[in-house]
This record gives C-alpha cells, sequence and structure tokens, in this order.
C-alpha cells in the first residue's frame, strides 16, 4: 500500500513539474504571440493530469478514422482517361437487324433495325426489349450485341445486313415436396424482384388439386383367414408405399407439367452445381453460389435476384448458363456442375450534344435495378471552345474605338463511361470548321488602322485564347499656316481610302476636299515642293491639294513665303545655282562679267582677258575689293577682314553686299554710287546677264575697271610675298 503511494506521489510530482514547464512554454508564446489566459494555463496543466486513453478507444478511434478514409475512398472514385479510336464515317448507308429468339423454339419473337452511315456508332439499347421479355416469363440466355466488342459495334460497310441475335427461353419454376414454393395467382414469382413474371393463375392449385397430387400413397392390407371358413387365421397386415413427384410451370406458356412418379424416399444430396458470376472484361470471378441435391431432381436455383443486384452496380448480363431451360443434378458425383453467368460493365455514350449527366443518379428513373451515373461524369469535358478576341484601340491612348469582336472554333469528342471503375473513354476532338476566317478591319473616318484585317488561322483544340489587336491612328492633315498670324489659314484631314482600305489614306485628288486658300503677295510652299495653283488664270480657286505622305498620320505643312510685287516669282527647277547679285541704283549701266567666266577669277576681268592677274589660293571664298587711297586709287584691303570687304566711296562709302556661302565662285562685288563712273563690275540677277550693253562708255569703263584689277593684283602679290 505505500508503494502504491508512493508510485502516485511521483506521479502527481512528475505531472506537477510537467504542468510547469507546459506554463512556461505558454508564457513564451504569449510573449511572442500574444497573451495567454489563466484559463488556457489550467486547461493546458488538466490535459497533462488526465491519464492516457485507453488500447480499446485507440483501437476505436482508428476504426472510426479507418471507416471515415474508406466512406471518402470512395465518395472519391478514382478512375482513368483513356483513348479510343475514332471510325471513319462515310455517306455510304448501312442497315442492322437485332432479332430475338426463342431458342427452346428457334421462333423469332422480335425483330428491330437501324440504319445509318458507314462509320456511326449503333445507338441501340437491347435492355428494355429484354426487361419486357423477362416480365413475360423469359430469361436471357445471350445477348449477341452486347457480347460483341465495343469497338465494332458500327454501321459496317456490308453486302448483307448485319445480324444481332438476342436469345431468350422461357423461364420453368418447380414446385416439389421439398421446397416451399407456394404460388399465388398473378403474384410475382420473385417478390422484390425487377422484372420478375407472374404466376399463372392454375398454379396455386398444383399444391391443393387432387386430381394432379405431388404426392400418393399406395396401401395393401394382407388378411390372413382359413379357406374352409373364412375365419382370421391371424390378424391382418397393412403395408403402404408413397410415390412423389414435381410440377414444372412454364412461366410463358403457363403449362404445367408433371414428372413421372418415384417412390418417396429419404433424398441423398450426393451432387453439387456451381453457379459463377464472372466480369468477362477482366476474367474476374465476382461470385459463386453452390446448390447441392439429387441425381436427376431439377436444380432449384434463380439468378435474378444475384443479376438484379449486379445490375445495380453497374454491370449488364451477356449470358447465362444456368438459364438454358430447366437444369438438373447429373449422376456424376466426382465432378461439380459449373454454370457460367457472364457479365460486362456497362457502357454508355455521352454525345456533345447531350446533357453531361448528374454523378449519383439513375441512369433510367423508371427501371428498379438501374445503376447510377458513376461520380467521374462529372468531370467529362466533350465540348470545348478555343476563342479569338480582336481588339480595336486608340494607339495612344488605347481607348476603345469600336466594339471588341470574338470568334471561336468549337470542337467537340464523344465520350464513353465505364459504370463499373468510372473510366471515361474518350475519342479525337473534330471540329466542322476548325478555321478563325479572315475578318476585316472596319474603316473609320479620320482613322487609319496598322492591318487591312486579321489574317485567317488554322486552331488547334490545344491553342490557349487568341488575341489580336488593330491600332488606330488619327490621319494627318493639310494644314496651311498663316504668314502674317499664328493661325490656320487652311485645315484639311486627309480622306479615307476611296477603295475602303482601313489601312490606307485616299488620294488629294479625292473629291470634295477643297483647296488650299490663295493669299496675294504669297506662294504657298511644303518642305518639298511648290504648290500649283487649281487655275492660273483664277488664283482665286486656290492650290491644289499636295500628295499624302507614305505616313498617313504626318501632317503636311504649307507656308506662304512672300513675293515681290515689282518681280515676278523667281523660276524654279531649272537654275537652282544661279546667285542674286545686288543690283545698282540705275540697272541701264551695269557692268557684267563675261559669260565664259562664271566659275573662274573672284575678281573682275582686265582689259587684257589674256594675262589676268589671280587672287591668292588662300582666300578663294571671300576675296577683298580694293580700296583706294584717293577715290580714284584704290587700296588692297587688308588681311584681317576678307569677309566683309570695303568698296571705295568718293562720299560716302557704302558697306558691300557680301556673297552667301552657297556661291562661292560669283562673289558680288561693291557698287559705286555713281552708277556713270563704277569702279567695280556687277553680276546681274538678269536673264540678258551674259549680254554687254551696247553704251558708249563701256570701253573706258572696261579700262578702268582693267587697270583697277591688274593693280590690286600686284599689290596681294607684293604683299602676300613680304
Amino acid at each position: 500500500m505505500g508503494s502504491k503511494k508512493c508510485i502516485y506521489s511521483i506521479r502527481k510530482l512528475s505531472l506537477g513539474v510537467a504542468s510547469v514547464v507546459v506554463a512556461c512554454g505558454l508564457g513564451f508564446l504569449a510573449g511572442s504571440v500574444g497573451s495567454v489566459s489563466a484559463d488556457e494555463t489550467l486547461a493546458a496543466s488538466h490535459i497533462l493530469e488526465t491519464d492516457k486513453p485507453s488500447s480499446e478507444s485507440i483501437d476505436k478511434d482508428k476504426s472510426v478514422e479507418g471507416s471515415e478514409k474508406e466512406a471518402t475512398a470512395s465518395e472519391e472514385q478514382h478512375f482513368e482517361e483513356k483513348h479510343i479510336d475514332t471510325p471513319k464515317v462515310t455517306e455510304k448507308e448501312s442497315r442492322v437487324e437485332f432479332n430475338y429468339i426463342d431458342e427452346s423454339t428457334g421462333k423469332k419473337l422480335f425483330s428491330d433495325e437501324r440504319t445509318g452511315k458507314v462509320g456511326e456508332d449503333l445507338h441501340y439499347d437491347t435492355r428494355k426489349k429484354i426487361s419486357e421479355f423477362k416480365r413475360n416469363g423469359y430469361v436471357l440466355v445471350e445477348d449477341g450485341y452486347l457480347k460483341t466488342d465495343e469497338s465494332k459495334k458500327l454501321f459496317q460497310d456490308d453486302k448483307t445486313p448485319q445480324t444481332y441475335t438476342i436469345k431468350l427461353t422461357p423461364k420453368h419454376e418447380v414446385i416439389s415436396l421439398q421446397n416451399q414454393t407456394n404460388p399465388k395467382s398473378n403474384e410475382e414469382v420473385e417478390a422484390g424482384v425487377v422484372d420478375s413474371p407472374k404466376w399463372p393463375a392454375d398454379a396455386e392449385k398444383i399444391r391443393t388439386n387432387q386430381e394432379w397430387p405431388l404426392e400418393r400413397t399406395i396401401q395393401r392390407t394382407i388378411k390372413y383367414k382359413y379357406k374352409n371358413n373364412g375365419k382370421e387365421a391371424f390378424a391382418e397386415k397393412k403395408q403402404s408405399i408413397s410415390f412423389e413427384r414435381y410440377a414444372t410451370v412454364n412461366l410463358v406458356t403457363k403449362e404445367i407439367s408433371y414428372s413421372n412418379w418415384k417412390i418417396k424416399q429419404e433424398h441423398v444430396k450426393n451432387q453439387t452445381a456451381k453457379i459463377s458470376y464472372v466480369d468477362i472484361s477482366e476474367n474476374k470471378l465476382l461470385k459463386e453460389d453452390t446448390v447441392t441435391g439429387e441425381s436427376g431432381y431439377p436444380i432449384e436455383y434463380s439468378t435474378l435476384k444475384t443479376i438484379s443486384d449486379y445490375k445495380r452496380q453497374g454491370y449488364d448480363l451477356v449470358s447465362s448458363d444456368y438459364d438454358r431451360g430447366l437444369q438438373y443434378f447429373d449422376q456424376d458425383s466426382k465432378t461439380d456442375q459449373i454454370f457460367k453467368v457472364a457479365l460486362t460493365p456497362r457502357l454508355e455514350f455521352i454525345y456533345p450534344e447531350d446533357r453531361i449527366p448528374t454523378a449519383h443518379k439513375k441512369v433510367d428513373e423508371d427501371v428498379q435495378d438501374s445503376p447510377l451515373w458513376p461520380a467521374s461524369v462529372s468531370k467529362i469535358v466533350n465540348k470545348k471552345s478555343i476563342d479569338r478576341n480582336i481588339a480595336y484601340r486608340d494607339f495612344v491612348t488605347h481607348d476603345k474605338v469600336v466594339a471588341d469582336r470574338n470568334d471561336q472554333v468549337d470542337f467537340k469528342r464523344v465520350a464513353k463511361v465505364d459504370f463499373v471503375r468510372g473510366d471515361l473513354y474518350y475519342r479525337d476532338w473534330t471540329s466542322d470548321q476548325p478555321n478563325l476566317s479572315k475578318v476585316a478591319t472596319p474603316l473609320l473616318k479620320g482613322l487609319v488602322a496598322d492591318k487591312e484585317a486579321v489574317a485567317e488561322k488554322t486552331v488547334a483544340v490545344t491553342d490557349p485564347v487568341i488575341r489580336e489587336t488593330v491600332y488606330y491612328k488619327q490621319l494627318g492633315k493639310w494644314i496651311a499656316i498663316s504668314p502674317t498670324a499664328n493661325e490656320n489659314v487652311a485645315l484639311i484631314q486627309y480622306p479615307n481610302d476611296q477603295d475602303g482600305n482601313p489601312a490606307k489614306a485616299g488620294l488629294a485628288s479625292n473629291p470634295g476636299l477643297g483647296t488650299i486658300p490663295y493669299l496675294k503677295g504669297y506662294k504657298a510652299v511644303t518642305s518639298a515642293t511648290d504648290l500649283v495653283l487649281k487655275d492660273s488664270s483664277h488664283p482665286e480657286l486656290g492650290y491644289l491639294l499636295p500628295e499624302v505622305p507614305e505616313d498617313f498620320t504626318k501632317d503636311t505643312i504649307i507656308n506662304y513665303l512672300p513675293v515681290k510685287a515689282t518681280e515676278p516669282e523667281p523660276p524654279r527647277g531649272n537654275q537652282p545655282k544661279m546667285p542674286e547679285a545686288p543690283t545698282p541704283e540705275e540697272p541701264k549701266n551695269p557692268a557684267v562679267p563675261t559669260v565664259d567666266q562664271p566659275k573662274d577669277p573672284e575678281k573682275p576681268t582686265p582689259e587684257d582677258p589674256k594675262q589676268p592677274e589671280m587672287p591668292t589660293a588662300e582666300q578663294p571664298k571671300t576675296p577683298a575689293s580694293p580700296v583706294p587711297a584717293e577715290p580714284k586709287r584704290p587700296e588692297v584691303p587688308a588681311v584681317a577682314q576678307p569677309k566683309v570687304p570695303e568698296k571705295p566711296s568718293p562720299k560716302e562709302p557704302k558697306q558691300p553686299e557680301v556673297p552667301t556661302a552657297e556661291q562661292p565662285k560669283t562673289p558680288a562685288s561693291p557698287a559705286p554710287e555713281e552708277p556713270k563712273h563704277p569702279e567695280t563690275p556687277i553680276i546681274s540677277e538678269t536673264k540678258e546677264a551674259g549680254k554687254l550693253p551696247e553704251t558708249a562708255s563701256h570701253d573706258s569703263i572696261l579700262l578702268v575697271v582693267g587697270f583697277l584689277s591688274a593693280l590690286s593684283g600686284v599689290l596681294l602679290f607684293k604683299v602676300k610675298k613680304d
């Protein structure tokens, strides 16, 4: 007792220490995570003080957990997706016959047919017709259609019609002294079994009919008497012998037949029969029932209930050896009799045009043993669309300029469901139109698109969403700017393409665009060309629009340049290199250089043109003009001022015009104040500049000019030499 107390104290101490450790741990967590209440700390201590659960409770929890996992596994059915061949369909017609035969008589009970194109599926179901025959007393012997391989259930290209035979035979029920069958008129033979036939009216009389009994006893009485007086010599003896037989009811014809009489005796069940239910798709034994009996007697067994149970699980009955008529125990006690009931998983096609079934709902609502759709049907994907979105956006703001266009290619495939395993079988994806067609870009006024159309595209079922964007920009404008104010004289937008191409602009010659206004005293020009008047005799009609540039979004700027009133507009095109020279005050007596020397010396030609003095090579672009100390003797300008030569002036010398950089070979010479006595020649801009004027003083002027030029050249040469 003391040891127990000691152990108990040690246990309490260890639990107390553990409680402290837990409390400290919770306090540490409180510091890092948040505050822990005193109640939570006490709760932790209480947990440690609680005894460990017993092994029994652990096992119980494990079993519960296992059952939950098992339930979850059953709900989350594992299945596979498999590929099956896609048949090739042709336009050729084909016909298929389905014949329902009574195997016992060879009589055709019913015939059906289907027509279709070669390669199409046979959309045929034998189940409903078989159920109808079963309710009328037949049992299925063999379904030739279900027995056929799935890949061959198609309309075939045969000269003779395809034929499928469904074999049935009447069901027989045995009523004997050994079984407890007690038929009632119009009641189900097997209560609660789907498609069970009903007893005929006369069946209920089998056990009570005295005329046709199942059992009969023959009695014999032996009396012992004296022959002479007839008195009883010995007590009489009675002997009896009983006979039995069984009745067989044909549930189709309603006939009742009886077996031969046999002496009633104790039955020795020395024979064994086995009924095996096999999944022929995997050659898998599903179930096996064993029945024992006496040789020569019928095997009293029904497959109806078991077959119905397997139907609920998703199987179809293919054939049954046991139901090929009434079966009897044989005479071989060493070998068991085996009867095979062949089953196969039910397969159902789901076509793209069909509604996807709801999992866990009956396939046939009006059929009691109909299976439920497996969970895998919720995963069926037999339709898919590949979308193309075309967005029309402003290039700058990315705003929508016109509604998006959406096109799609629809793909479809056939699915097949295995009701037992839940597997899904798919055929290839197909599409009636696998191409996305070409889409013309909308033409929008004042805008130009970056593409004329979105091209046609062949689509695959694995393609992602296709996104195309068409960008629009504003068409450029012809902008005529006022020469006198900061405003536009004209603003005309380029036209859209007259042929409707949204990626191009129209032509300047398109009708209705107008003209660029004409301003008197000005000419209209672009950076590339001068504008042309629409009618030169009527300038007030304005200028023709210049051509639209290759970049349809670029504006064309039109400027107005002034034109002098006394001068015609300068010629364009033929004389781009002709320099302009200053005009003398009196242009009647200008000195003009010879036409033969426009590019030669930069100084005036002397009187003797064969020996001119050339200016130094260091100053080819801007030679200095001589400046005389006295009006009649020009001095050589200083070398430090080559770009601004001084001209001689008797009274007030003027600044000479400096030739432009574009005209280095023909500089302008200073003009004298009095044109009657020019010191240097003047280059005229008139078209008659190549001719010498016919004046009386021309020779004297040339003499003076030549002398001054020669003197200037000598002085320059001397200075250079020094």
